[in-house]
């Protein structure tokens, strides 16, 4: 098992997850914006820890921040908890049932990741943020890495391809409680190069987004530009040909029967971004 360690800290805008940092000879300053600062300066990355739950994130600029929590299961649980009562029994041989049952649709989140991706680069993370019952919230959500060799056995090198993967979000997220995700991938394709998720570019011509799901159950995947829908699909692969500047993402949904709401989407991925080019 691999373990990395960062650090969730109470700045002045909310929590601010740090990864990736050098030890600094300092705590990080309390000021959000001089946080971010501080952590690129050590080498590290930020995500705002969910933004309109528990610490509610007050927002002002952009300053850099990598990514922000759509999905936090700490927060969920705590804000559904008396809703969840007749649930709490099936804790006892079912716990990942009770959970599952207290997800909600992040939509709010997803709003807000949209409108700072009109601008800027941001990723998304599912966030188990535990501090109770960790055997089964440990496992509701994963982050799928896409690397570009099988995970190393040697602790740096294994460290550093985590992070590349974090910081150039070249990874999805997933309700893992519900069912496996590891059957999914979205790509772009122009001139016979590959366009893997995170990747930022100006297109000269067309470019084929690619979305692959091949799960033995019914799933239904949404392509997403700019927040809004532009194509959705039940097969187990589809492509859709793009040529407008926008954020690109992708949302798949359980189709068959499954404790997760039918409105909670079961997979996120990180988006692929179309720039205008400059005149």
């Amino acid at each position: 098992m691999l373990v990395l360690a960062g650090s969730e800290l109470s700045v002045s805008r909310g929590h601010l997850v740090a990864l990736g940092f050098d030890l600094p000879s300092k705590n990080f300053s309390p000021t959000a914006e001089h946080a971010v600062y501080e952590i690129e300066r050590e080498r590290g990355f930020s995500i705002i820890a969910h933004p309109y739950s528990k610490t509610i994130w007050s927002w002002g600029e952009y300053v850099g921040y990598s990514g922000i929590e759509i999905m936090n299961a700490d927060s969920m649980l705590r804000k559904d908890v008396w809703i969840s009562l007749p649930y709490l029994p099936a804790l006892l041989f079912n716990p990942k049932y009770v959970f599952l049952q207290m997800l909600d649709n992040p939509k709010r989140n997803l709003w807000k990741w949209d409108e700072l991706n009109r601008d800027h680069c941001v990723y998304s993370y599912f966030s188990t943020d535990a501090h109770l019952l960790y055997k089964p919230l440990l496992d509701l959500f994963h982050l799928h890495l896409l690397l570009q060799a099988p995970l190393s056995e040697d602790f740096s090198t294994a460290q550093d391809q985590v992070y590349k993967a974090l910081r150039n979000g070249r990874f999805y997220n997933s309700v893992h409680a519900a069912a496996q995700g590891r059957g999914f991938r979205f790509w772009g394709e122009q001139g016979g190069v590959r366009i893997p998720m995170g990747n930022v570019i100006t297109p000269d011509s067309p470019v084929n987004l690619n979305i692959q799901a091949l799960f033995s159950f019914d799933t239904e995947a949404h392509l997403i530009r700019n927040g809004e829908i532009i194509s959705r699909s039940s097969e187990k692969t589809f492509s859709h040909t793009v040529s407008q500047p926008g954020t690109y993402r992708v949302e798949v949904f359980l189709r068959e029967r499954t404790p997760l709401g039918k409105n909670i989407p079961w997979i996120v991925s990180n988006p692929i971004f179309l720039k205008e080019a400059s005149k």
